[in-house]
């Protein structure tokens, strides 16, 4: 995790990740960790990506804020990926 001067980055990156495999576990249908957003609707699921990438992107944030945020990121990414021919998108009746 200290490896390349980015040991806060890896921390908020863990942490992100930590916080998707926790509410995975709880059973729930609908993800807290995203409030109750369908991980099936690819246009919020786009908008929530572009969102996390800006987060990671900012001068604003501290290494551990965009490490948490770009883990976040490529979460979405990923379930955008595995989507498929399941997913549903905007202005489309399912």
């Amino acid at each position: 995790m200290e490896k390349g001067g980015k040991k806060e980055f890896n921390r908020g990156y863990l942490k992100a990740l930590e916080g998707v495999i926790l509410t995975g576990r709880s059973g729930s249908d609908t993800y807290e960790f995203f409030g109750s957003l369908d991980l099936k609707d690819v246009g919020a699921l786009k908008r929530y990506h572009k969102d996390f990438l800006s987060n990671v992107k900012s001068r604003f944030h501290a290494d551990y804020d965009r490490g948490y945020f770009s883990a976040l990121a490529d979460y979405v990414r990923v379930v955008l990926r595995t989507a498929g021919g399941s997913a549903k998108t905007e202005g489309r009746p399912s």
